[in-house]
């Protein structure tokens, strides 16, 4: 039996190392923060800040 070693990626948002998440243009987003910000009400404190962090794609993507 072979064993495959995931590799793990640092997240965009809380920069935690995770193998399990989502690349969105290169930048890796862990299942955690994915499931935060999928049910944070725009009305939240914590919304503001997935905001801020997800402009890192457009700075870089451009």
């Amino acid at each position: 039996m072979e064993t495959t070693k995931r590799s793990t990626d640092t997240c965009m948002v809380c920069e935690e190392q995770s193998n399990k998440g989502i690349y969105i243009f290169q930048h890796f987003l862990c299942t955690e923060c994915e499931q935060r910000m999928v049910v944070t009400d725009t009305d939240d404190e914590e919304y503001q800040y997935f905001i801020e962090k997800l402009r890192k794609i457009n700075r870089v993507s451009c």
